[in-house]
């Protein structure tokens, strides 16, 4: 029977493992070629990983959560589309760029 910890985490931030902002991040690793960025980000509060990338994680000796799953991949952006999806756009208005330009070939197609 698998072992079960429950963690009350706070997450601010979904990431990948480069990411340097501000703010607690939940990221993935499914390839061990990103252990040493798992290790070295001081951000990374929570990690979606492979039982065996956890175990090669924890040689790194990772402070993270390890939420062990069987496709880290998938989890991670299943979960960021579910979050994108619900969040209140209000929120974060949209900002255009006052050098930003539009293709004259660009057109907008009526919501149906």
């Amino acid at each position: 029977m698998p072992h079960t910890t429950c963690f009350d985490l706070e997450i601010e931030v979904l990431g990948l493992l480069d990411y340097t902002g501000p703010g607690r991040l939940l990221s993935f690793l499914d390839d061990p070629k990103y252990l040493s960025q798992a290790s070295s980000n001081p951000n990374l509060c929570a990690i979606l990983v492979t039982e065996h990338m956890a175990n090669e994680l924890k040689k790194y000796n990772s402070s993270a959560v390890m939420l062990v799953v069987d496709d880290p991949r998938w989890c991670f952006y299943s979960l960021y589309n579910e979050v994108a999806r619900y969040r209140n756009k209000e929120d974060h208005p949209t900002i255009v760029h006052p050098t930003a330009m539009v293709s004259q070939s660009a057109y907008i197609e009526e919501k149906t």
